[in-house]
Order: C-alpha cells, then structure tokens, then sequence
C-alpha cells in the first residue's frame, strides 16, 4: 500500500512539473509575457487618518486576482467594496463597443488580432488565456460594454469608463447604453484624447468627464477650463505636489493613477487628491 501510495505521489508530482513545463513552454512560442496575481492590501493599512473622502477605483477591475477588464475582474471587485471600477472601451470591426486595454487581443490570447478589423462574433469565439489566476477561469472573452453594464448596474458602482478611441464616433450609441442601464449618475468618463471627450459633455452636459495626461501644465489647465471637463487624471509617476497644486487651483478634481504602493497612496492623499486608480489597494476596511 505505502508503494502504491509513493507510485500514486510521483506520479501526481510529475504532472505539475511537465504543467508548469507545458505551460512555460507555451508562453515562450506565443510570445506572452505571464500576467501574474499582485498581493492587495487594504488603504487601512496606510497613516492617513481620514480616509472617509477616499474613492477608491479598481484598474481593469480587480485585476490583482482575476484577469483584467473581464466580467470576473469586476465582480471581484464589486464584492471587494470599490467605488468605482476603471475599464477600457474599443469598437470592433462592426461598430461594437466592446471592453479591451489594448487594440488587439495579442497580450490576452497570443493572436494578434485587431480588435477595430474583426467583427464581435468572431472575438468571442477566442478565449482568453492569460491574466492574473487564468487557471481558475474557463471560457473568458472579450467583454461588451453592454454585459459589462448589465454586471456593474446591479452593484452601484460607479463605472470610470476610458474611451480609447481618438474620435466622436459611436459616442451616441455609448451614451445611449448609459442611459439604457440608467448608470447616467453613476459614471465618470475619461480619455486622453479631447474629441470623444467633447462629445460626450455635448450629449450629457451633466457627465463629468476627465482628461487623462501624463503630466500636467498650463496648456492641460487651459484644455480642460475651456472644454468644461471637471477633473484632471495624471500619472503619479510623472507628476508631483505642484502638478496637484495646479489642478486644484484650477477648480478642477485630481485623480490620480496607477497607484499601487502604500507609499505613494499616502503621499497623494498627503497633497490633496480623494481618487485613486490602483490594481492592488483595496478599499478602507469598513
């Protein structure tokens, strides 16, 4: 019996190895870099005393522990208490908003196919291999916009919803689903690009809209005083004191991404901002 268990042990233990052999094997021909888990802590942990005015918004969801901008990131991270939950949109080849950071599915699957050259049906019949704990989820693809809403809508959520693309186009259909699921008061939408942005304070005049920059001057300020969008949302890694100073003398709102250290959560908390974008720090623990 002790031989059949041993038998039964290496046998077990060989078919991780050649798994994990497999599977790296597997990444190194498909040219996919492994997306792997991050460790959350909660902002509870930090040395900022009043974290009442603290929004916390989920990156692609609650990409930490389930792959990013899907149907199961933002579940995760609507069970985890998030203000709000941050993901991109793109139209595909037959003029559906669909939810994706990149414009091809290249990072997610392997193929390099671009999402704005191929219709909804034949994305969704591609599942998606990699991404934080992709072997707990089977059959993930390509979220719509629509299921998306349908998903977040039942929550509360805000969503902060990032249009990646450079034009007006569609911007009708988008605000049209806002409107459908009845989300209009429960969304902030971004972009670094000005038009699509322009569109939508054209259509919803009440929508607050951010403009995403890498660093913040003048010609920002300007912009955004001039367009009437509300909020300035800036990469903490190029951006400092002054840059928070700038907005906020301006009237405007800073949001500040993509924040996933202690550290740096205190230090923007320390001059102001209230809106975080992190992939790993949780919500104040209630």
């Amino acid at each position: 019996m002790k031989r059949k268990t041993k038998i039964i042990s290496v046998i077990a233990a060989l078919i991780v190895i050649i798994s994990a052999v497999a599977a790296a094997a597997y990444y190194e021909l498909s040219g996919l870099k492994p997306i792997e888990p991050k460790e959350t802590v909660s902002i509870s942990a930090s040395s900022v005393k009043d974290l009442t005015k603290i929004k916390m918004i989920a990156h692609r969801g609650l990409s930490a522990t389930a792959p990013e901008n899907t149907l199961a990131a933002f579940k995760a991270a609507c069970d985890a208490g998030y203000y709000g939950v941050e993901y991109d949109i793109q139209l595909t080849g037959d003029g559906v908003w669909v939810v994706s950071h990149d414009p091809s599915l290249k990072r997610m699957t392997g193929e390099n196919i671009k999402i704005a050259e191929t219709e909804l049906s034949d994305l969704k019949k591609i599942s998606y291999n990699n991404g934080a704990n992709i072997d707990k989820y089977d059959g993930i693809t390509i979220p719509t916009l629509e299921e998306t809403l349908a998903l977040v809508s039942q929550y509360g959520i805000v969503s902060v919803i990032e249009i990646k693309t450079g034009t007006a186009d569609k911007i009708d259909e988008l605000m049209a689903l806002l409107e459908k699921y009845k989300v209009l008061d429960k969304v902030r939408i971004i972009s670094f690009n000005e038009e699509p942005l322009k569109k939508v304070k054209e259509l919803s005049g009440q929508t607050p809209v951010s403009y995403l920059t890498d660093k913040v001057d003048e010609s920002v300020i300007e912009l955004c005083k001039n367009d009437g969008f509300e909020a300035v949302s800036f990469n903490k890694s190029k951006c400092g004191e002054d840059s928070v100073r700038m907005i906020i003398d301006a009237g405007l709102i800073p949001q500040c991404w993509t924040v996933d250290k202690i550290s740096d959560f205190e230090k923007f908390a320390g001059f102001g901002v209230e809106y975080f974008t992190s992939n790993c720090l949780l919500p104040a623990e209630k």
